[in-house]
């Protein structure tokens, strides 16, 4: 017998997505300079839930983390924030409010922020 057929329905597997560098360009920043330009911003993204009902190879019971990477863009582009810290927390926000996540952790840098570091960073976590 498979795995994915003794798999049911009540059973709890948890596990990780995500990605890491998606780089996006957006307006974010404090500095008069920064709210005129884009930069580029880099999200690495975990997420962890069941995932008991995916070992059944059916898509339509995982998280699709295309949608969670378009999510990421989506909310950096429009929101035009001025600290990454405010970004991040409304991505896990928004996450947490449409999918059926355990826990979340984001990893913002900000490669320009400062000249003689490789980035700014900001980490957040956040557990349901």
């Amino acid at each position: 017998m498979k795995l994915s057929e003794k798999t049911t329905k009540d059973s709890i597997l948890l596990g990780t997505i995500g990605f890491s560098k998606l780089k996006i360009s957006c307006i974010i920043g404090v500095e008069e300079f920064e709210r005129c330009v884009t930069q580029h911003i880099y999200v690495d993204l975990k997420i962890v839930y069941n995932i008991s009902l995916c070992v059944t190879d059916n898509f339509k019971n995982a998280i699709d983390y295309i949608q969670l990477a378009n999510a990421c863009e989506q909310i950096a582009r429009q929101g035009k924030y001025q600290l990454i810290e405010s970004y991040a927390y409304e991505v896990l926000e928004h996450l947490h409010n449409i999918y059926p996540i355990k826990s979340s952790k984001i990893r913002v840098e900000k490669p320009s922020a400062i000249p003689a570091a490789n980035c700014s960073f900001v980490e957040l976590e956040k557990i349901s």
